[in-house]
């Protein structure tokens, strides 16, 4: 089966959406987080104290990292627990990530999946810093399909949430990104891609009385996904002959409760 390969128009897309989403996600946490400030204002926050050796480990600068550094930085980001000292290490290696030399190291080091699981942690900041890291990482051809993956799990998990809904279908999303939607892309990333669509279609079919309250622009999601996407319903259409029961299910998913499905013409 074959990958997409290269700086795909795709592969920069996606990790652009994500970044996207990954701060509409931050702000909406924030967001919330003062609503309930304001329930609660009898509510004291506590804060984390960052001691002395936190900024030493991670105070060499970017341009100057040799590759144990590299490792050690990589080496506290898998066990740490703090943080705060999770957030300064990412952005120094994000910042290191700029350099092409770095970037086959990073991936060497088993340095993406490492970044890449700090996308299931807690911290939306982290969350964000860690989408940058990745958006560098993925300036190295090799890194795209490792980095793709992780980007689609974040997708994926935020098109779960029905409080996101919105922000997703109304991020911008360029036209190539459709492209995802084909029998020439690997596996898992297939999968996640229409598990995202298919979580879109299923929250648009429960708030279907709520879609004309939003003017969505010629951009967005909701317009590339469910308003003009011919292109992508004919992807669809011949995904049913995709050789994975798990390929068929979310497709199936989408096309169930896809809002104004023009009728196709497929095979199961």
């Amino acid at each position: 089966m074959g990958l997409m390969r290269g700086n795909s128009p795709a592969m920069r897309s996606l990790l652009g959406l994500t970044v996207s989403i990954g701060l509409g996600y931050c702000v909406y946490r924030v967001v919330r987080a003062h609503q309930r400030k304001k329930q609660h204002q009898g509510c004291v926050g506590t804060g984390s104290i960052r001691g002395p050796s936190a900024s030493e480990k991670v105070s060499v600068s970017a341009s100057d990292l040799e590759p144990h550094h590299l490792e050690k930085l990589i080496d506290i980001l898998a066990t740490s627990s703090d943080i705060s000292l999770q957030e300064q290490v990412l952005v120094t290696l994000c910042n290191s990530a700029a350099f092409s030399r770095n970037q086959d190291i990073i991936r060497n080091l088993g340095g993406i999946a490492v970044i890449g699981n700090i996308l299931s942690g807690c911290s939306q900041q982290a969350k964000v810093h860690a989408l940058n890291a990745l958006n560098n990482l993925s300036m190295n051809l090799q890194n795209q399909e490792i980095i793709k993956i992780y980007s689609l799990k974040v997708l994926v998990n935020l098109s779960a949430n029905p409080d996101m809904t919105t922000i997703l279908l109304t991020s911008k999303a360029p036209q190539s990104l459709t492209s995802i939607f084909n029998s020439c892309i690997n596996r898992d990333i297939l999968v996640r891609a229409l598990t995202f669509v298919a979580n879109l279609s299923k929250q648009l079919k429960s708030d279907s009385g709520c879609n004309g309250l939003f003017d969505y622009d010629k951009n967005s999601i909701y317009n590339l996904l469910f308003e003009d996407a011919s292109s992508l319903q004919d992807n669809l259409a011949a995904l049913f002959q995709y050789p994975n029961v798990e390929v068929k299910e979310q497709v199936s998913r989408i096309l169930i409760n896809w809002p104004g499905l023009r009728p196709l013409n497929y095979r199961i």
